[in-house]
């Protein structure tokens, strides 16, 4: 769904040429070639660019699963979305951790914001944790500027992430929410079912 392979071939076509950059370095008769591949998985062109922000990958997966998201699609009544990320470079945090809105880092004591939970479940002007490098740093990642999915699209009542071969399911904690639960929980043994309120 989210077509991550695209990013991975610029990757692969940067590395690719230098490569060749090396090796024409070499043949001119340079005993020592040097060059500098700079992999950025979620980097947008025109906005800035930082690899330990939850905030940053939240903004591209919801971006990114609001265009392939059209209601006629889902006109048969609510309904559950697949995500296939298994194509896509990894998350911040571990699948496991991502799917709760936080988990703590228990050596620097910091809370960080999951990133899946918040693609399925945030809401704008949620306040986002980052991971710290070292005790009293700010862990503070700036606000939500877009809706969740889930919030996004009322019809769509839960989401499965697939991620290396396993299912990660979030659902909102609601009443009539309680076979779509049973149902995720079935879907697969390796499916792990977060029920949590968006509050």
């Amino acid at each position: 769904m989210l077509d991550g392979k695209l990013k991975h071939r610029t990757i692969m076509e940067n590395s690719f040429n230098r490569k060749i950059e090396l090796e024409n370095q070499i043949s001119s008769g340079k005993r020592v070639a040097s060059n500098i591949v700079l992999i950025q998985p979620y980097h947008v062109p025109g906005k800035e660019y930082d690899p330990s922000s939850p905030r940053m990958v939240i903004h591209f997966l919801i971006d990114k699963i609001c265009q392939n998201i059209k209601k006629d699609q889902f006109s048969q009544g609510e309904t559950i979305l697949l995500v296939d990320l298994s194509g896509q470079l990894p998350l911040l945090n571990s699948p496991e951790n991502s799917i709760y809105k936080t988990y703590k880092d228990y050596e620097l004591k910091n809370e960080i914001s999951g990133e899946l939970w918040h693609v399925a479940l945030g809401k704008i002007g949620d306040n986002l944790h980052r991971p710290i490098k070292f005790e009293g740093q700010s862990s503070e990642d700036g606000r939500l500027i877009k809706n969740g999915v889930l919030v996004e699209f009322p019809f769509i009542k839960g989401i499965i992430f697939h991620i290396n071969n396993s299912l990660y399911s979030i659902v909102e904690l609601k009443e009539k929410n309680s076979d779509l639960v049973d149902l995720l929980e079935y879907a697969s043994e390796k499916c792990n079912v977060v029920v949590c309120k968006s509050s």
